[in-house]
């Protein structure tokens, strides 16, 4: 894939194109960076009050699954260091918190806004550092100290890394200073600390806390208009929430001047973030259960609107719909791990944040839940309603996703998107086979690292989608925005065939490319039953055009062109065309896979190009497949698509069963 050129005019202009109406509020915030602006609104006031009490927790018994799981978690961060995206750093002096992990170097102490964070000769990646900085791992160690108050160890720890953080952070000068959505999730960690054990804190350490919080509230109200101007989205609810607790800790009232604007914008930001369907605009499994976590926050706060109520209580049952509650689910969009409240379990089960969610709310939680998930017993009500196991079904549409379960096969079909930090994956499939993943997106690997890696893991070429003559369905520009308009996609109701489910979705993708006319708009049905997958994409147009897949395959599972080694098992695969294998290349980047943030390894990819006209087939497992003109069956399952001005039709039969499936699209226009 070729790097698009940003540099100099060219650059400037892309800019121009993307950034679109807040092009000119970003300039002038550039401009205030370069001159005495940003000096005058961020003088620190080295002020010092008392500190309230904002957020009571209840503390789970020593010997619970989250209490020992917080006292090991504790001990290790004194053993072994913070953890940050699964790797363990040492914080042994105040240098360490203002030190990039990975490379060992200090950034500067000086004025936020003159250190560089995003040009090509920044000193790091920057989001290690910030990290460390959102002090989860302070959470942990004040939860340690609470759950075992005649230990002092864990206090002792406690205090000196606050020390060492607030002597290597003067007030607006320093990395940590730069992001205000960092600064308001340092607050919501330290509204925990100071309800567990503001107590037993030194005065020296609450009297410097206090100095910061009054700092942080000037600040963020400061830069409020930077980030309503440019970053609607989990920035802005973000902002909100830390405005709301800084007047909290000071003992701002509610009714106050400041409290009413922070509400309002909290409900503003709201009202666009958590859509019908419980999914959000943030197009990223990662940031659903961050922005989730926000508004369980909120609701821990004391509000209880009906707005918020709707919001957790939909947000929480898109994550149990979409199957967090049975097990990882497919990684779509950014992920970095990105948390408000601190867990000592795994960072890749969401379904901690669901459990929660709902429990908040009043809703009944599966029984199996409460011993399974830390979060409950950290922040849930004292009382909680339980309910047997849900029932299953073996297909159902959730928010942007259909999603299957048939025999060992968990399947799952994104047919829809968003903006925010999502990825160029209309149509791609997620299924893991027997507990393992065998098709899945390959992941995020860095937003500040390398732009070909970053570049490389969301486009459309990282994903199982069909590329028309080798296109991809949207453009990355920079790390964060994307070139051009971007495609309108559905997804459809699934069919149930009784062992043989059918999800579906369509797209427009193409329509605005130099390949629209010769391919139209694209249809693809996946058919999951007991033998396997069978994925079938219908161009618009009838005529014989050239076409590309990628199929990144998870860690673990070797592949040849007509085979998958899995689990001891072996699973045939047929993909169109020429079929080869790419591991670990560069030039394009193809065949990696990243877990977390921060890191990648080679892994196998098929890959697969041709040309030919009608339906393009391919399939994992022993699943059987013919081509009848425009029809296709699969395991049994005869499938053909329908195209009109605004509509798709799906016509699918089995077994004298026949069904009809339409989808809306004239939205794409």
């Amino acid at each position: 894939m070729a790097n698009r050129d940003v540099s100099g005019l060219s650059g400037f202009a892309a800019d121009l194109r993307v950034l679109g109406g807040s092009a000119v509020p970003r300039a002038v915030y550039e401009i205030s960076k370069r001159s005495v602006g940003h000096r005058l609104l961020f003088t620190p006031t080295a002020e010092v009050g008392p500190l309230e009490r904002v957020l009571a927790t209840p503390l789970p018994s020593p010997d619970s699954v989250a209490g020992m799981a917080a006292l090991a978690d504790a001990d290790s961060i004194i053993a072994k260091g913070c953890l940050v995206f699964g790797r363990r750093f040492a914080l042994e002096s105040a240098d360490a918190w203002v030190t990039d992990p990975l490379t060992e170097q200090r950034w500067p102490t000086e004025s936020w806004w003159t250190i560089d964070i995003r040009s090509g000769s920044r000193m790091a990646d920057v989001k290690w550092t910030w990290e460390m900085g959102r002090h989860r791992d302070v959470v942990v160690l004040a939860r340690a100290a609470a759950l075992e108050p005649q230990s002092d160890v864990r206090l002792e720890a406690l205090e000196s890394r606050l020390r060492w953080w607030l002597a290597a952070n003067p007030l607006e000068s320093s990395i940590h200073w730069y992001s205000n959505l960092e600064l308001a999730l340092r607050l919501i960690a330290w509204t925990q600390v100071l309800g567990l054990v503001g107590d037993r804190l030194a005065r020296d350490v609450l009297d410097d806390m206090s100095t910061h919080v009054l700092q942080i509230r000037r600040h963020l109200w400061r830069d409020l208009p930077y980030t309503l101007s440019s970053m609607r989205n989990n920035h802005l609810l973000g902002d909100a929430l830390g405005l709301l607790i800084a007047d909290r800790f000071v003992g701002v009232p509610t009714t106050s001047r400041t409290s009413k604007w922070a509400e309002r914008v909290w409900d503003y930001q709201l009202a666009r973030q958590v859509l019908a369907d419980g999914s959000m605009i943030e197009d990223s499994l990662s940031y659903h259960r961050f922005v989730l976590e926000m508004l369980c926050v909120k609701w821990l706060l004391g509000d209880r609107s009906p707005q918020l109520r709707e919001a957790i209580s939909r947000s929480s049952r898109y994550l149990v719909n979409l199957g967090a509650m049975d097990g990882e689910v497919p990684q779509f969009g950014d992920w970095d791990e990105g948390r408000v409240l601190a867990s000592s379990q795994s960072p890749h089960d969401v379904g901690n944040t669901a459990a929660l969610g709902l429990a908040l709310v009043g809703e009944p939680v599966d029984a199996a839940w409460i011993e399974r998930y830390d979060l409950l017993d950290w922040f849930g009500p004292s009382e909680i309603e339980l309910r047997a196991p849900r029932p299953e079904r073996s297909a159902l549409a959730v928010g942007p996703f259909a999603r299957a379960e048939v025999g060992e096969w968990r399947v799952w079909l994104k047919g829809s998107a968003t903006q925010s930090h999502g990825h160029a994956d209309l149509s791609h499939v997620s299924a893991s086979y027997r507990g393992e993943w065998v098709l899945t997106d390959p992941g995020t690997g860095t937003y500040n690292g390398p732009i070909d890696v970053r570049s490389g893991f969301r486009s459309s070429s990282a994903h199982n989608v069909l590329r028309p003559g080798g296109v991809g369905q949207r453009e990355p520009h920079r790390a964060f925005r994307w070139a051009g308009p971007s495609g309108h996609g559905v997804v459809g109701n699934p069919l149930d065939f009784g062992g043989v489910a059918v999800l579906w979705s369509a797209h427009d993708a193409y329509l605005a490319k130099p390949v629209g006319e010769a391919v139209g708009r694209i249809a693809r049905a996946v058919v999951v039953s007991e033998e396997g997958v069978g994925v079938i994409d219908w161009r618009e147009s009838t005529s014989s055009t050239a076409f590309e897949y990628s199929v990144p395959l998870a860690p673990g599972v070797g592949a040849t062109a007509h085979s998958l080694a899995i689990g001891g098992q072996e699973l045939r695969v047929r993909l169109p065309g020429t079929v080869r294998i790419a591991r670990g290349e560069q030039a394009p980047f193809l065949g990696w896979h990243s877990k977390t943030y921060g890191a990648w390894e080679p892994c196998d990819w098929l890959m697969a190009e041709g040309a030919q006209s009608g339906p393009l087939v391919w399939a994992i497992g022993d699943v059987s497949t013919r081509v009848e003109g425009s029809s296709v069956v699969v395991s049994g399952v005869s499938l053909s698509i329908d195209w009109s001005a605004d509509t798709v039709s799906l016509h699918a039969s089995r077994d004298g069963l026949d069904s009809v499936r339409v989808l809306d699209l004239k939205g794409a226009r």
